[in-house]
Formats: structure tokens, sequence, C-alpha cells
């Protein structure tokens, strides 16, 4: 029932020939250039059309395939829509780093000041001591006493900011390591889907289905949205080397 699609190799010298003047993956396609566009409308019009003389067993491997195919172009779209997020989330968590050092600096502006207003004061205490109205001496004296308790503040204030500022650097030091993880993984996972579409779309511009169909991959090779033609990735591999 299976037929086998035969290779021409002249198709594969002149698509060579073709690589070697230019990048075909670097240039703009048009419609009349892309065979997708065709293809890919009679292969959807066709989705469950199926091929007279199909066995069952073949014809549910093609539909198992499609159903990946979906999958995976669904999951595609969640990968991007993750690393988006991810980089949203980078974003948000360094301004808000951005933001407790400028807050530390403050403090630390603060706390040169009040520095510099303790040294007047110790001259306002001497002042004060010679001062003989009690009544003045002691509004000097709640006043300073004020001011060493908000220096006294603001110096734990800031070391309470110093301290949230290390944990959250290295909250974020952590989370960039996990981060980093689990983009690689993602973009494993994304270069191994687009890899397979790569050579979906060389397969067909260098060997299209006789019917028209698209070629979807199962198990040892790959079969065409009728389900009649099949090639095997030994074909693959013999015909057109492991770059196909």
């Amino acid at each position: 029932v299976e037929e086998s699609v035969e290779f021409d190799e002249t198709m594969v010298d002149d698509e060579n020939a073709n690589e070697d003047e230019k990048d075909v993956s670097s240039e703009p396609h048009h419609d009349d250039d892309d065979p997708d566009g065709d293809l890919k409308n009679k292969d959807d019009d066709n989705s469950n059309l199926r091929d007279d003389g199909v066995p069952d067993e073949i014809w549910e491997e093609l539909e198992e395939s499609k159903g990946r195919e979906r999958e995976e172009a669904d999951r595609l779209s969640l990968i991007q829509d993750e690393l988006e997020e991810i980089v949203r989330q980078e974003h948000a968590r360094n301004e808000e780093i951005k933001r407790l050092k400028e807050e530390m600096t403050r403090q630390m502006e603060e706390l040169a000041r009040l520095a510099a207003e303790e040294e007047n004061t110790k001259k306002r205490e001497e002042e004060a001591r010679r001062i003989l109205e009690e009544i003045k001496r002691k509004e000097e004296l709640a006043r300073l006493k004020a001011e060493a308790e908000e220096r006294k503040r603001r110096e734990a204030e800031a070391r309470r900011i110093a301290l949230e500022l290390k944990r959250k650097e290295e909250f974020e030091r952590k989370q960039k390591e996990e981060d980093e993880m689990r983009r690689c993984l993602l973009e494993e996972e994304e270069n191994a889907i687009r890899k397979r579409e790569e050579i979906k779309r060389r397969l067909r511009r260098i060997s299209p289905c006789p019917a028209g169909f698209q070629w979807h991959q199962v198990e040892g090779g790959w079969r065409c949205g009728g389900g009649t033609h099949f090639v095997s990735n030994e074909q693959l591999q013999r015909d057109f080397g492991h770059d196909i």
C-alpha cells in the first residue's frame, strides 16, 4: 500500500548549487516562491481526508503526528510567552533593587547631615550650660535628645535597609541562576521544534509529495498528509545527508 517517493539526484545538485549562490533562509519569501501556502491550505482542507487503501494503523499514526505538531505549535507559543514573562520579572526586580539602593543613598546622606549637626549640637550644649534660664536650657536639651533619637532611628532604618538589600540581591542571584537554567531548557525545546519545521520545509522544497500534501514526521521517517507516500530516515540520510 505504501508508495516510496523516488528522489531525483539532479534536484539535489540544483539545490546545492542554489544554496552556494545565496542563503535562501535569509531572503524574503513571496507567495509564488514559498510552497508552504498552497500546500498548507491543501493539507488543512484535506486534514480529515484519507487516501484509498491506507491501513488503519498508518492513518492512526498519521493522525497522532498531526496532533503532536499542533501541540508543539501551542507549546512554542507558550515558551515565547514565558520567556517574555521572565524578562519582565527580571526588569521589575532590577527596578526594585535600584529603588532600594537609592533609598540607602538617601539614608546615608541623612546620616552624614545628622553627624554634622551633632557637632553643632555639642557647641549648643556648651552654650546651653551657660544659659541662666532653666526653661530655655531644658527646651534645648529636649531638642537635642529628639535629634539623637531621630539619628538612632535613622541608623536602625539604614541597617534594616542594608540587610533587606543584601537579602534581595542574594535572592536575585539565585533567581537569575534558576531563570537561566529554565531559559536554556526552553530554548533547547524551541530549537528542536524549529529544526523539525526546517526539515519539513526543505523536504517539501527538495522532494514535494506527488499528491501535493505536506510531510509529517512519524516513527521511522516522514509520511505525506494523505498517508500514501513515505520517506524513511535512512533514505533521507542516504540521499541528502544529516543537513536535510
